[in-house]
């Protein structure tokens, strides 16, 4: 019975450290932290660019007919 709570224990410190390792690692959060920025910063440009990308095209076309 000593032998198998020896190992008992043996087995609870590996899990209890690998869990104190993985709630340690915040590679992960902080790569999901970066994407929610990229795609924030993603959205913002589509909808600050979409509008400045209209008028350019009403330039462009503006030129074009005013050619000969």
């Amino acid at each position: 019975m000593h032998k198998l709570m020896n190992r008992f224990h043996a087995i609870q410190g590996r899990i209890a450290s690998r869990m104190h390792a993985f709630a340690r690692d915040e590679e992960g959060a902080t790569m999901i932290e970066y994407a929610l920025i990229a795609a924030l910063i993603s959205v913002a440009a589509i909808t600050v660019l979409s509008p400045l990308g209209q008028k350019i095209l009403a330039v462009f076309q503006d030129v074009l007919d005013a050619m000969p």
